[in-house]
């Protein structure tokens, strides 16, 4: 991120990944991604550019299945964690500053 012109051409070829299964369109999220596979282990890891960032990494033994969606559904349920969290966070440290 901080590696100027050339971690910026870098970082484009993940994000541009044929598969990236951590980028969610709908949300305007994009992701820098890298996965790999061999016989039934399929791994995806990426950091996930939302509002604020985060680190995800999915270790599986889906290879042989719908991985793509298995890995896109686990996303899914880390996001909505992560948004939890972060509002959450948010709204309990507001509470003991400001209080009620």
């Amino acid at each position: 991120n901080n590696g100027g012109e050339l971690g910026q051409e870098l970082k484009s070829y993940f994000e541009q990944s044929d598969y990236n299964d951590f980028k969610m369109d709908d949300l305007g999220i994009t992701s820098a991604y890298k996965y790999g596979y061999y016989n039934e282990y399929y791994h995806s890891i990426g950091i996930v550019y939302d509002e604020k960032p985060f680190i995800l990494v999915v270790l599986t033994r889906e290879g042989r299945k719908e991985y793509h969606a298995i890995v896109q559904e686990i996303r899914n349920r880390i996001y909505e964690l992560h948004k939890a969290n972060y509002d959450n966070r948010v709204d309990v440290c507001k509470m003991k500053v400001y209080g009620n």
